[in-house]
């Protein structure tokens, strides 16, 4: 019998917190949310969804304009090493997970994940 996928919030959870210099400590909403939409660009890109990097780009340098201090709970503030540093993470651990991210979120203090199945062989995922 297949072993059934992991809860994607809980995926999400993981990588997002790997990008933060205290990943058990509580953190601002602007540092969480970027986290959590670093994970989402990073796991949609091993999956065939390009361009996700320049497509959210306006929407974390919005959040940043509004608190700039979420910078400092990061590990680092470079953007493309962070998300580089998740897609490989994302090929290791989870290699045969082929679902693509719809949405994701933290609405009401809960990581909220929407999610399509893989796309079958041949098709393209976008």
């Amino acid at each position: 019998m297949a072993q059934q996928p992991r809860k994607m919030s809980e995926v999400m959870k993981e990588m997002s917190e790997r990008l933060l210099r205290q990943p058990d400590a509580a953190h601002s909403s602007e540092a969480a949310h970027v986290a959590l939409m670093f994970a989402n660009i990073a796991w949609n890109e091993t999956v065939g969804l390009a361009h996700a990097r320049q497509g959210y780009r306006s929407a974390w340098e919005s959040i940043e304009a509004e608190n700039p201090e979420m910078w400092s709970e990061f590990r680092s503030s470079d953007v493309d090493a962070m998300i580089d540093e998740l897609v490989q993470f994302k090929k290791k651990h989870y290699p045969n997970d082929q679902r693509r991210i719809l949405s994701c979120g933290i609405p009401d203090g809960k990581i909220r994940v929407e999610w399509l199945n893989p796309v079958a062989p041949g098709v393209d995922s976008q």
